[in-house]
């Protein structure tokens, strides 16, 4: 389970994601965010939120403070967004629990202001580890670089970018 935090904005974060990638943080995000409200909510409201996960730290950030919440679920909200234009239809984990209600629950997590998601760009299945990176969000940039060359390379799949390439300096210099 993974938080693509490649930049501070959570939409320009959401954007910059393969469609392989998007399709599957839409649905991580809200086991996420479910996780975060489950022990906190009242039973009518966790009969509809996804079963727990393991707690990691990138599975506990959001729910240390309130910004930091909220910005996963913009970061939520955006992945549908962008579901939504690429598809043409709307993911179904954002029909079953659609951003509104992960933001009407927000005061169930305590006050505070942002702070950076944790760096979790290690996979040890491919020997790629960006955690000595200071910058959370260019390691993040570099991970999904790194990804998408072995990943290309050993044929496992070719990411669908969904920005023209003559764009992709937007995203990627880094």
């Amino acid at each position: 389970m993974q938080i693509f935090a490649t930049f501070h904005s959570p939409v320009k974060s959401a954007l910059a994601l393969d469609d392989r990638r998007a399709r599957k943080a839409i649905i991580e995000a809200a086991q996420i965010l479910s996780t975060v409200l489950y022990s906190r909510a009242p039973l009518h409201v966790r009969s509809r939120l996804y079963k727990p996960v393991a707690l990691r730290p990138v599975i506990t950030w959001p729910g240390e403070r309130r910004a930091n919440y909220l910005w996963l679920v913009q970061h939520y909200e955006a992945l549908g967004v962008r579901y939504l234009h690429s598809s043409g239809r709307q993911h179904a984990t954002i029909d079953r629990l659609p951003p509104s209600f992960f933001k009407e629950l927000a005061a169930l997590v305590p006050a505070g202001g942002f702070t950076d998601p944790p760096n979790a760009t290690e996979n040890q299945r491919y020997a790629v580890s960006f955690k000595h990176v200071k910058d959370v969000y260019r390691a993040y940039r570099l991970y999904l670089q790194a990804r998408w060359r072995i990943e290309m390379e050993t044929h496992i799949y070719k990411p669908a970018i969904h920005v023209s390439v003559g764009r992709l300096h937007e995203f990627y210099d880094v």
